[in-house]
């Protein structure tokens, strides 16, 4: 799907230019690790370039890794929290958004025992009549995988349907449909209002 959509916005030539580009930066990053004490170049060919970290000294290559492993698990919770962040605070506020301070997602890390499932502790805080506290939380569980096809399925059904019509800017309205952190945002009411009506307006 990320393919096609590429290769109907670059075309051939310009797909072919961003290769190109890419073995060139590979070919520097390769040259940055080879001239680097803390780093090993452990091989490098097309456009894959594999590092791994000098071990510290007393530390064995083992130990080394798990370091390594900790410090970029801790940065992937870190721009797994992000990604959810704004895909909450883009659309809140009837597409308004809110400050990210007064949103808290995470953690987002796997959990054996819940298999497949996705779930959720919603807390909303707000204020009643006379200013009184008013809270609700909700807890959300769905199973991922049908969830996830379900909404891949919904995306290349539009992306036929407007590519087929040579309207490939309705996309954006596909993406702030369907997609965590679109381009453009809007209401989910609006933006599904709107989807409806550019696929059902013939009929």
């Amino acid at each position: 799907m990320k393919l096609w959509l590429t290769w109907l916005d670059l075309g051939t030539r310009g797909i072919g230019e961003k290769v190109d580009s890419c073995i060139e930066v590979s070919k520097h990053l390769a040259n940055l690790v080879s001239n680097n004490p803390k780093l090993s170049l452990v091989s490098f060919s097309f456009s894959n370039v594999c590092i791994r970290f000098t071990p510290r000294n007393g530390e064995t290559v083992e130990e080394g890794d798990l370091r390594i492993r900790k410090a970029r698990n801790y940065l992937e919770d870190q721009a797994k929290r992000t990604s959810k962040t704004s895909s909450v605070t883009s659309v809140a506020n009837k597409g308004k958004g809110m400050d990210p301070d007064n949103v808290r997602i995470g953690p987002s890390d796997y959990v054996k025992w819940l298999e497949d499932r996705k779930k959720a502790f919603i807390r909303l805080e707000g204020e009643a009549f006379g200013g009184v506290p008013l809270n609700i939380e909700v807890q959300l569980e769905v199973w991922d995988s049908p969830n996830s096809a379900g909404v891949v399925i919904d995306a290349i059904r539009y992306m036929k349907f407007f590519t087929d019509k040579k309207d490939l800017e309705s996309l954006d309205l596909v993406s702030a449909w369907l997609m965590k952190a679109p381009a453009k945002t809007s209401k989910d009411t609006d933006t599904l209002h709107k989807l409806h009506e550019l696929t059902h307006g013939e009929n």
